[in-house]
């Protein structure tokens, strides 16, 4: 599993990358994240994910000429830090290093029911790997108490790093996600595929307004119009029996969750988990293991690489498994009256339109 952190935790310090083996959680340090052919260091990575077939590490990062949200999109080297942004000539700024194609722009805009958005802040991506599909969630974070601005959720186009146009249908390149059903939980910092469903988990956090007020929870995300299941609070599971007992601690600030290769769900906790109580856990900075169904977290171990001072793990990113589902029982033959042929496609409706 691979993590991105702020490297002093600061908002516009360098970020680092290293990885984890989630079975020792011992960490290794990879280094500053630069751009290709530059000195400069990306700053404002908060996400990343792994090509469906495990050979290339995609993020993002702001461009900071243009400001907040203006994210560009990019492959990052696992072995040297070296992020490259893709070029192209429709959202492409400019020639300089850190330079290239943003996610959205007044050329190419998100267009949907909230309006259309030239800048976009992503927090979280994760492939469909039924469809190819990359999903992407926009975060409005509110840095005012009682203003609610809803996420957002787009394609990605990994050839481009353009968003996908009319991905959700004529003139909808995204849909809302409805946190208001979700009592001061109303970011999505992100999110993570299970084929097993057919839906996304994700991570829902607080607001800068109310941190520290409410506590994360797990949800799930219908991909198809945005709406939202409660799966319930983020808490350390700390006698492993599944339940949220009395003086168990939920989490606070969880901004990395992921699928590894062998199906666990893997959550990574920032700084903002750092006091216990209504703080969240008192184990910022690290690595867990989640259980989908209930939202209880074992803890494995630090992110932080031994010797340095790096914080706010903002990404984690394992390199997932296989789509192909294996049924419980052995097949049987059956009879039908319905006629068809080998080789035709099987899909979960999710819509019930019955159109694929």
């Amino acid at each position: 599993c691979y993590a991105i952190a702020d490297e002093t935790g600061g908002s516009d310090q360098p970020d680092s990358l290293s990885w984890t083996d989630p079975t020792t959680g011992i960490t290794t340090d990879v280094g500053a994240i630069t751009y290709a052919g530059s000195t400069i260091e990306a700053d404002h990575v908060e996400t990343a994910v792994w090509s469906l077939d495990g050979t290339t590490l995609y993020t993002t990062d702001r461009e900071n000429t243009i400001g907040s949200g203006s994210d560009l999109f990019g492959t990052l080297n696992i072995s040297t830090a070296v992020f490259t942004p893709l070029q192209g000539s429709v959202c492409d700024s400019g020639t300089a290093a850190d330079d290239g194609n943003r996610v959205a722009c007044s050329a190419q805009p998100l267009e949907g029911s909230l309006g259309n958005f030239t800048v976009v802040d992503i927090d979280g991506m994760a492939f469909d790997p039924i469809s190819g599909d990359l999903f992407a969630v926009d975060r409005n974070e509110s840095t005012t108490n009682g203003v609610l601005r809803l996420d957002l959720l787009l394609k990605i186009d990994p050839s481009t790093g353009l968003h996908v146009e009319d991905a959700f249908g004529t003139g909808v390149d995204y849909v809302v996600l409805d946190t208001n059903t979700l009592l001061g939980n109303d970011d999505i910092d992100d999110i993570a595929f299970d084929p097993g469903c057919g839906l996304f988990y994700g991570t829902a956090n607080v607001t800068v307004a109310t941190k520290n007020v409410y506590n994360d929870h797990l949800v799930l995300i219908n991909p198809y119009d945005g709406s939202l299941t409660d799966v319930g609070p983020l808490f350390h599971d700390v006698d492993g029996d599944g339940i949220f007992d009395a003086g168990e601690l939920q989490l606070n600030d969880v901004e990395g969750l992921t699928f590894a290769a062998d199906g666990i769900l893997y959550a990574g906790t920032a700084d903002g988990d750092d006091l216990a109580g209504t703080g969240g856990s008192g184990n910022p900075e690290s690595l867990w293991t989640v259980d989908p169904a209930t939202g209880a977290a074992s803890l494995v171990g630090s992110l932080v690489p031994t010797g340095e001072n790096y914080a706010d793990y903002e990404s984690l990113a394992c390199r997932g498994g296989t789509s192909e589902l294996t049924p419980p029982t052995d097949s049987n033959e059956v009879s039908t009256a319905v006629q068809g042929f080998i080789g035709d496609t099987v899909w979960v409706d999710m819509n019930g339109d019955g159109v694929q």
